[in-house]
C-alpha cells in the first residue's frame, strides 16, 4: 500500500514542479473541465493577474469552497525554490453535489509576464491516491498538446523549455534482473542496481536516484529492544544485517534520514555522507503512513562536492513486538547547476516506474522469514548462553555448599562435637560428642548422627 501511495504523489518537491511549469498561457482563456477516463476530474486553466502565487492560491481556495460548499481543510503548501509554483493537498465534504468526501490538489503558477496558471485535481478520498498520478499525466499531456508547434512541448516563459524538452526525451524500458519492476531510463542513464522492487540509477551528469528503499528501523527508546539490540550485535561490535538500523522512532525525520544514511554508508565501509536539511514538508499521510518531503545539500564524498538532493520519506509506526518500524525512501540527487533543467527528467523516469506485485509481495515475504528465522536464533542463541551461565552458576553454588559442610564436619571433629537429629519432633542440633553418644545408646530409634553430606545451611553450619 505504501508503493502505490508512493506512485501518487511521489516527488512532489520536483515532480509537481514540473508539471506546474508545463501550464503555459497558449490554451486560451477560460477554465477546463475534463473527466479523466483513469477516475477523478481536472479543472485548469489561466487565472486573472495576481500579485503573488500566494494570493493566486488564496483564490483557488475560495474558488473550490465556492463550488463544494465547504471550506477545504488544506495540508501544507508545497512551493518551489523560486517561490513561483504553489501546491497543496486538500480534504471536504462536497455539500453541494451529494455529502461525499473529496480529496484533492490545488497547483497555481505565476508566470513571468503571462496570467497565473491553476489546476484542480479531484476525486473521492477512497479513490483521489490512486487516480492521481493519472491525472497530473493526463493533465501534463493536455497542457502540452495546446502548445503551438513552435513552441517546444512542456516549455513555459519562466525558462523552464529545458525541463520541458527533457521530460520528452525516449525512455528506453529496464526491466530488473529479479523481475520485480522496470523502470524508462533516457540514453546515458544507467542502472546501477534494482531488487525487490526498489532500484539505484545514475546519470551522465552526476544524477543519481534511489527509489523504493525499505529501511526496517530498530526502535532502540524501548529498554527491552535496546538489550535485544546489544545481545544481536554483540555489544557493537557486529552490525545488524541488511538494511536494519537502529533509529528511535521518536527522532525527527530529518535526522532520522540522516543517521539512516550514515548508518547504511557505515555498512557499505563508505565515508558517511555529509546532509544539510534546508526544508521539510509534512505531505497528506498515506495508508497509514506519515509522508514527508526532505530537500537538502548533500556531500557523499565522491568527488562532486555539495548536490542538490530532494527524498520523499514515509514513515511507518512500529508494527511488531520487536520494536520495528518502517521507513521507505524515493531519493534523487543532483548537481546544483542542473536542478531546473533536470527536474522534468526525473519525474518522467518516476511515471514510468513499475512493480511486479507478485514478485515484490513474495520477496517481501521471504524477508520477513528470513528476519524473524535470524531474530530466533540470536534469541535461541541468547536462552542457551544464560541456560549454561544458570548452569554453571548452580554448579559453583553446589560445590561451594558441599565444601562449607566438608569444613564444618572438620570443624565440629576439632571441637569435639556432633549434630543430632531428633525424629520424633523433627528438630536437629550440634551438642558435645558424649551428649548425642548418650542420646543415640538410650534410644536410637529416636535420635541419629547426621552424616556431614546431610547438614542443613543456616542450621547446621
Amino acid at each position: 500500500m505504501i508503493r502505490r501511495a508512493a506512485k501518487s504523489i511521489a516527488f512532489v518537491g520536483l515532480g509537481l514542479v514540473w508539471v506546474m511549469a508545463s501550464l503555459s498561457p497558449c490554451a486560451g482563456d477560460g477554465l477546463k473541465t475534463i473527466n479523466n477516463p483513469g477516475g477523478g476530474q481536472i479543472v485548469y486553466g489561466p487565472m486573472d493577474p495576481q500579485p503573488s502565487a500566494q494570493v493566486a492560491m488564496g483564490k483557488m481556495l475560495q474558488l473550490i469552497r465556492g463550488h463544494y460548499g465547504e471550506r477545504p481543510q488544506v495540508g501544507r503548501l508545497v512551493q518551489d525554490r523560486g517561490g513561483q509554483s504553489l501546491a497543496a493537498f486538500f480534504n471536504l465534504t462536497d455539500h453541494n453535489f451529494g455529502g461525499g468526501k473529496i480529496g484533492g490538489l490545488v497547483m497555481v503558477y505565476m508566470q513571468q509576464g503571462g496570467k497565473p496558471m491553476a489546476a484542480v485535481l479531484t476525486d473521492s478520498s477512497q479513490c483521489f491516491p490512486q487516480t492521481l498520478n493519472s491525472m497530473l499525466h493526463r493533465l501534463n499531456t493536455e497542457w502540452n498538446a495546446s502548445m503551438p508547434a513552435s513552441q517546444p512541448s512542456g516549455s513555459a516563459s519562466s525558462g523552464a523549455g529545458s525541463a520541458g524538452t527533457a521530460a520528452t526525451a525516449p525512455l528506453n524500458l529496464v526491466n530488473f534482473p529479479d523481475g520485480s519492476g522496470s523502470v524508462g531510463l533516457p540514453a546515458g542513464w544507467q542502472l546501477t542496481a534494482a531488487r525487490g522492487g526498489a532500484f539505484q540509477a545514475q546519470g551522465p551528469n552526476g544524477e543519481k536516484l534511489s527509489f523504493g528503499i525499505r529501511l526496517a528501523a530498530i526502535d532502540t527508546s524501548n529498554p527491552q529492544v535496546r538489550q535485544r539490540v546489544y545481545t544481536e550485535t554483540q555489544g557493537g561490535r557486529n552490525p545488524l544485517p541488511g538494511n536494519y538500523v537502529v533509529i528511535p522512532y521518536s527522532m525527527d525525520v530529518g535526522q532520522a534520514y540522516i543517521s539512516a544514511s550514515q548508518q547504511m554508508a557505515q555498512k557499505q565501509r563508505r565515508q558517511p555522507p555529509t546532509i544539510n536539511i534546508t526544508k521539510v514538508t509534512q505531505a497528506p499521510a498515506q495508508a497509514g503512513a506519515s509522508v514527508y518531503i526532505i530537500e537538502a545539500d548533500l556531500d557523499a564524498h565522491d568527488g562532486q562536492g555539495f548536490v542538490s538532493m530532494i527524498a520523499q520519506v514515509y514513515r511507518r509506526a512500529p508494527f511488531d513486538a520487536q520494536g520495528n518500524w518502517a521507513m521507505t525512501v524515493y531519493g534523487a540527487s543532483v548537481p546544483k547547476s542542473l536542478v531546473s533543467s533536470e527536474s522534468a527528467t526525473i519525474a518522467a523516469i518516476f511515471k514510468s516506474y513499475k512493480l511486479n506485485e507478485l514478485v515484490v509481495v513474495g520477496q517481501v515475504q521471504n524477508q520477513i522469514a528470513a528476519s524473524q528465522a535470524y531474530t530466533n536464533a540470536v534469541l535461541a542463541r541468547a536462552k542457551a548462553s544464560q541456560q549454561a551461565f544458570d548452569q554453571k552458576l548452580a554448579n559453583d553454588r553446589a560445590n561451594q555448599d558441599a565444601r562449607d559442610k566438608v569444613n564444618q564436619g572438620f570443624a565440629n571433629i576439632l571441637l569435639d562435637q556432633t549434630v543430632v537429629r531428633d525424629s520424633e519432633n523433627h528438630v536437629r542440633g550440634t551438642v558435645s560428642n558424649d551428649y548425642a553418644d548418650a542420646l543415640v545408646k538410650a534410644d536410637p530409634n529416636r535420635f541419629q548422627y547426621v552424616p556431614t553430606q546431610d547438614y542443613l545451611k543456616g542450621i547446621d553450619y
